[in-house]
């Protein structure tokens, strides 16, 4: 369901944007400060960059096309990694709620 993708994709930039407000602007960029879990200059790869990069791959086209599943799975389990490793206490309950309907067939 393509529009499960959707959904998720801007489900995932509430954490994101937890994490560090102003992250599409610094990371888009490539100007996000030292120690940012954005700063894709610096050699470490963080969870928020992975995130990113999950994130952006839900907007290519040939992405959702070829494998929606994984797209709409490898959203969810960002959703958690980054609430999870920022401290960022866990999805609420609706928003768990929707995020599991979403994951049926």
């Amino acid at each position: 369901r393509p529009g499960d993708v959707i959904c998720i994709y801007v489900l995932i930039g509430q954490p994101l944007s937890r994490v560090q407000p102003n992250w599409r602007t610094c990371y888009n960029a490539g100007n996000c400060p030292a120690g940012s879990p954005f700063n894709y200059r610096d050699g470490k790869y963080t969870t928020a960059e992975g995130a990113v990069f999950n994130y952006e791959l839900a907007l290519y086209p040939g992405s959702v096309v070829h494998n929606p599943v994984l797209v709409k799975v490898l959203l969810l389990e960002s959703i958690d990694q980054v609430l999870q490793d920022y401290n960022l206490g866990t999805a609420s309950f609706s928003t768990r709620s929707y995020l599991q309907s979403l994951s049926k067939p």
